[in-house]
């Protein structure tokens, strides 16, 4: 069995998480919208942008690519929604699954 390096696996992941990220932001946009917080709205038009970006890079060949835009946009939309709603939120806790283990 051949060795599997860190870009195959990291291809792996974000093909079997990708969905789940365009789906949840989608369902942050009217979310935030009844919020009446716009700006996290607006800005999760612009993560799920991100999400099918990194979906083509993906299947492109380019996961590190792809890895990069995830953790941007994880750790962008994580830091502006505690900003926006406080620590209550619990958006800190997305961070949690950027930490290499």
């Amino acid at each position: 069995m051949p060795a599997v390096g860190p870009e195959a696996r990291i291809a792996v992941v974000i093909r079997n998480v990708v969905w789940v990220g365009i789906v949840a932001h989608l369902g942050f946009i009217p979310m935030f919208w009844l919020l009446g917080q716009r700006p996290l709205a607006l800005f999760n038009i612009a993560s799920v942008a991100i999400w099918v970006a990194a979906l083509f890079a993906n299947r492109r060949g380019r996961s590190t690519a792809a890895m990069w835009l995830l953790t941007f946009e994880v750790t962008a939309h994580a830091a502006l929604a505690v900003m926006a709603l406080g620590w209550a939120s619990g958006f800190q806790y997305y961070l949690i699954r950027s930490f290499p283990s």
